[in-house]
């Protein structure tokens, strides 16, 4: 088992090294972090291809740190981190279908406007704006059925859904996932 997840993991980074390289490469940017100037990298052009690759990076890091878990015994950690992976993976097709289908909307240019946002205002680097605005995750699930009908995925939006929902009390520390440690 460990052999096959290794073989899988190496060959996801082979897959997204190939598709970096499609992809405009980020630049260097100055940013302030307190007093102090760092040195951060960035998109400049910020496309929808760019937030994919960004997206399957977290997807390969989170299958590391589940096995991780996993092999030390931490279940319902675990279990949080398929609730991201989950949402990550909703995120890649949700992005990726308004390639596939030519299909940008209004909501992916929200999405895209939102994942780009700064965390910090770059006047005020010592605090977070705090403005960026969340998809909810209703309406990325929402398009995704009209794109790929529930009974094509032999029920699998609406799986994912009550999976999300059950991972909601794992993540948030719901009484009945606690009481099962």
């Amino acid at each position: 088992m460990n052999a096959t997840y290794d073989d899988a993991l190496v060959n996801m980074d082979r897959k997204l090294s190939l598709l970096l390289s499609m992809v405009p490469q980020p630049v260097e940017r100055t940013i302030n972090i307190g007093d102090k100037e760092s040195i951060a990298y960035r998109f400049k052009e910020q496309t929808i291809s760019q937030a994919i690759v960004q997206k399957l990076v977290r997807i390969i890091s989170g299958l590391r740190a589940v096995r991780i878990l996993v092999e030390h015994g931490f279940a319902q950690e675990q279990v949080s981190l398929q609730r991201m992976l989950d949402e990550l993976n909703e995120a890649v097709m949700f992005l990726s279908f308004a390639i596939i289908y030519d299909d940008v909307s209004e909501l992916h240019e929200r999405y895209l406007a939102a994942f780009y946002e700064e965390e910090f205002d770059a006047d005020t680097a010592m605090s977070s704006t705090q403005k960026r605005p969340m998809i909810p995750r209703k309406k990325i699930l929402s398009y995704l059925r009209g794109k790929i009908p529930d009974d094509k995925l032999g029920g699998g939006l609406e799986a994912a859904r009550t999976l999300g929902k059950m991972y909601s009390g794992y993540l948030h520390g719901a009484s009945d996932p606690i009481m099962d440690i």
